[in-house]
């Protein structure tokens, strides 16, 4: 799955939590207004986790912005709950191929003041497990029989 895929699948989540939010990629906290999700990406590192498969880590800085400390950590905290209450993200529901990545831990912070806005930040870690493409092999075209009759008493 590509990166912008990850963007869309954790902003699509996050309004699901709270339709109202507004949600921006790649901003900083003083260019936005009150009620504003920042979704930045962090880091990206990845594994073998078997011969046949992968696995892809990244870490995402999810950052909110309201007017006060107790709305800040309120909405944080709303969103810390239902993402290990899901445990697992995922693209639309009516596509063809449905992707999700897996959520390994949110941590998140104190609130600190903006400008005139308060300001929360946490680290969302999330997987996703992929598959190397593997050799694929002709099949058998025929496949014959030898029949022997066994003799009474043994073979």
């Amino acid at each position: 799955m590509l990166i912008t895929e990850y963007f869309e699948i954790i902003e699509r989540f996050m309004l699901t939590i709270s339709p109202t939010n507004k949600v921006e990629k790649h901003k900083l906290a003083e260019e936005v207004d009150p009620e504003t999700m920042i979704i930045r990406h962090i880091m990206d590192s990845r594994r073998f986790q078997t011969p046949y498969q992968y696995v892809k880590q990244c870490q995402f800085e999810l950052e909110y912005v309201d007017v006060t400390a107790v709305k800040t950590l309120e909405q944080v905290d709303r969103l810390s709950n239902s993402l290990y209450e899901e445990r697992s993200l995922s693209n639309a529901e009516g596509l063809e191929e449905r992707k999700s990545i897996h959520v390994e831990s949110f941590t998140f912070t104190t609130p600190v003041h903006v400008g005139e806005n308060v300001s929360c930040t946490g680290v969302l870690t999330v997987t996703e497990t992929i598959s190397l493409p593997q050799e694929t092999f002709e099949k058998m075209r025929n496949i014959h029989n030898t029949y022997r009759q066994l003799n009474e008493g043994g073979m």
